[in-house]
């Protein structure tokens, strides 16, 4: 057993939990903060000491800057608090790899000469990385680096997910009304769940998260009111996909299968593949209660007090999410199936080129869940047929287009009385129809929904690049059909 009375063994205890107090301290917005902080002190200091502002006015703006400045404060020691928390967390569990005893790394946190060593390291450390950054250049670079430290640190370990979970779950104030039924956008990746997003989220009806989420998502109604100062709405870009879908802050997005991974990844995140989730009670109160919590945040906000989610990932949890929410819409998009799976092929070339060339993007992928593509490529277990069909390579059409087949095959056998199916196809060629359909399904305003027609753009055709195996192409088009006959 190694022991902490020598000098080097406490350093290299003491030295992870520093650089990560630090980097946590760094991606923080403390000094946006203590500006807002002083600013108001000084307004209020400035109000009580002006002899031309009367009493009366004084009685209605103090209260007003005190607000303000209590809310800094608060926010200010709950950034303090976190970067404790971390850097406790990480000193107990390198303890715990050298030592192999909590109890005994628990103890030595507490010695004086401990937290000495924390000191003198941190601040050399901190003295070292703020030398580090003095050019404009290293500014950036590390404005890089910590953005990415504080989506590892919020997004890569479960138990700080949890915690933000318990928070937010702790502070949110009770709701009496009922909500309306929420509407589940899901189906394979580049199938039109995206477009359907948008399409819906657009009414103003709904709330749904968004990138104002990040990177704190399992914490929905705390941490846009924690972070909304820092996030400018900005202009549109398009997405890393290269798909003419443009995003900024306020942008929906499909980040809720981060609750998932957080309260059941053991259940259906395998090596290879993803497998399909059966009912778990308590599984399915802690996502009402989720919900609940987006729906929350948005009650503040003004915003729609209907839930919205696009996530594909939840066609691994259909009957789950319906005992969930035994009132919910399942709409699940479908195109043509060589358009669908050119589609595919396409993305996860290119999402295998942006993982070799940047490695943060694999992980982020990773931790949000989205394993449809590129290097970390995980796909459903679909039946027995599919895993020697998997044998061929990912970068052919023929495996994409029986992945399409299989699929939606399954969708159609097993889960058609659970399902709303929605034709991508004919929404790009009458986007008017198709809207006001949708509008009357889900029992919105159809002009609300209509003005969104205009964003539609035709959909691309890819059925003349290939040569495909005829009885591939017959399979798919069967199932095609009955999708179509099927849909809304």
């Amino acid at each position: 057993m190694i022991s902490f009375e020598t000098l080097p063994t406490l350093l290299a205890v003491v030295i992870a939990p520093c650089i990560v107090f630090i980097e946590s301290f760094r991606a923080l917005p403390f000094n946006a903060e203590l500006i807002k902080l002083r600013k108001h002190s000084t307004k209020s200091v400035s109000v009580i000491r002006s002899s031309r502002i009367s009493d009366h006015w004084k009685g209605m703006v103090i209260p007003h800057y005190a607000r303000l400045i209590l809310q800094s404060t608060c926010l200010l020691g709950f950034f303090l608090l976190l970067c404790c928390s971390v850097f406790t967390l990480t000193y107990l569990a390198t303890g715990y790899l050298l030592k192999t005893d909590l109890t005994q790394s628990f103890n030595s946190f507490l010695r004086v000469d401990t937290q000495i060593s924390a000191l003198l390291v941190g601040t050399l450390y901190a003295i070292l990385r703020t030398k580090f950054t003095d050019s404009k250049h290293s500014k950036l670079d590390a404005y890089s680096r910590s953005s990415s430290f504080l989506h590892h640190l919020s997004l890569n370990y479960k138990v700080v997910r949890e915690l933000a979970f318990d928070l937010d779950c702790a502070v949110i104030p009770k709701r009496d009304q009922p909500s309306p039924p929420p509407v589940f956008v899901s189906g394979l990746a580049r199938g039109g769940t995206t477009i359907l997003l948008e399409a819906l989220y657009s009414t103003g009806v709904f709330s749904t998260l968004t990138y104002r989420n990040m990177p704190f998502v399992t914490a929905p109604y705390l941490w846009p009111k924690i972070s909304q100062n820092y996030y400018q709405t900005g202009e549109k870009k398009e997405r890393a996909h290269g798909d003419r879908l443009e995003v900024n802050f306020d942008s929906p997005e499909a980040f809720e299968e981060i609750f998932w991974l957080t309260f059941s990844k053991e259940q259906y995140v395998q090596k290879n593949s993803l497998a399909f989730q059966s009912r778990d009670k308590e599984l399915e109160e802690k996502y009402r209660k989720y919900v609940n919590n987006i729906l929350a945040a948005s009650s503040s906000t003004k915003t729609g007090t209907r839930y919205l989610a696009k996530n594909n990932n939840n066609l691994l949890r259909i009957e789950l999410i319906t005992a969930a929410f035994p009132d919910g819409v399942i709409l699940v998009p479908f195109r043509k199936p060589i358009d669908h799976a050119s589609s595919l092929l396409k993305q996860h070339q290119h999402f295998c080129q942006i993982h070799k060339e940047t490695p943060f993007a694999r992980k982020y992928m990773n931790w949000l869940g989205h394993h449809e593509f590129g290097e970390n490529i995980k796909l459903f277990e679909i039946d027995s047929t599919f895993p020697a069909a998997a044998q061929r390579p990912a970068h052919s059409i023929e495996f994409w287009l029986h992945y399409w087949t299989v699929s939606y095959r399954k969708l159609l056998d097993d889960h058609s009385h659970q399902l709303v199916f929605f034709n991508y196809d004919t929404l790009c060629n009458s986007p008017d129809t198709q809207l006001t359909k949708l509008a009357a399904l889900l029992d919105l305003d159809p002009d609300k929904l209509g003005r969104f027609a205009k964003s539609i753009l035709p959909a691309r055709s890819y059925a003349h690049d290939y040569d495909i195996e005829p009885e591939n192409v017959s399979q798919a088009q069967a199932v095609y059909l009955k999708l179509t006959q099927a849909a809304l």
